[in-house]
C-alpha cells in the first residue's frame, strides 16, 4: 500500500531512489526533471505524518501532482522523528540528497543523473506552495 495518493514510487533507502529516478526517467522520456519528496514518516496507524509541516505541506505536493500525472514524483518517508533526527539518517547522510529538513521537494534534473551529487533546485518547508510548484512546472 501506498503512503501518498500521488507518489507511483516510495522510495525507503537511497538505493531505491537512485533505481526510482532511473525508472522515472526511462518510463517518461520527455520528462527533464524527476521530483523528490522528502517527508517526515507517516503513523501507520494513522497515515499522518508526525511533522507538522509535512501535513501541512502534503496536500499542497499531492494536487500539484495529481494534476500533473505525467510528472515523475519518487516519496522519500526519512523516518520517524528519533530516526530523522539522528545525524546518521540515511537521507541527511547521502550525499546526494544531503537532506537538512523536511518536508523538502527536490527537482532533480534527468542531465544530472541518479548519482548526481548536485542538482538544480530545492523547496524546503514553508517555500512549498501552489505557485512555487507551479513555476517549477512550467519552467
Amino acid at each position: 500500500m501506498l503512503a501518498s495518493p500521488v507518489a507511483a514510487v516510495i522510495a525507503v533507502t537511497p538505493g531505491i531512489l537512485r533505481t526510482a529516478l532511473a525508472a522515472a526517467w526511462e518510463t517518461r522520456p520527455a520528462a527533464p526533471y524527476a521530483y523528490v519528496y522528502l517527508v517526515a514518516s507517516r503513523d501507520p496507524a494513522t497515515g499522518v505524518s508526525w511533522c507538522p509541516d509535512c501535513q501541512a505541506s502534503d496536500p499542497v505536493v499531492h494536487a500539484a501532482f495529481a494534476a500533473q500525472p505525467s510528472l515523475p514524483l519518487i516519496e522519500v518517508p526519512v523516518g520517524d522523528r528519533a530516526t530523522w533526527r539522528t545525524t546518521a539518517n540515511a537521507w541527511r547522510a547521502d550525499p546526494a540528497v544531503h537532506a537538512a529538513s523536511v518536508p523538502t521537494l527536490i527537482r532533480w534534473p534527468r542531465e544530472a543523473g541518479p548519482e548526481a551529487v548536485a542538482y538544480a533546485d530545492r523547496l524546503v518547508e514553508d517555500q512549498i506552495t501552489p505557485e512555487a510548484i507551479a513555476a517549477w512546472i512550467a519552467s
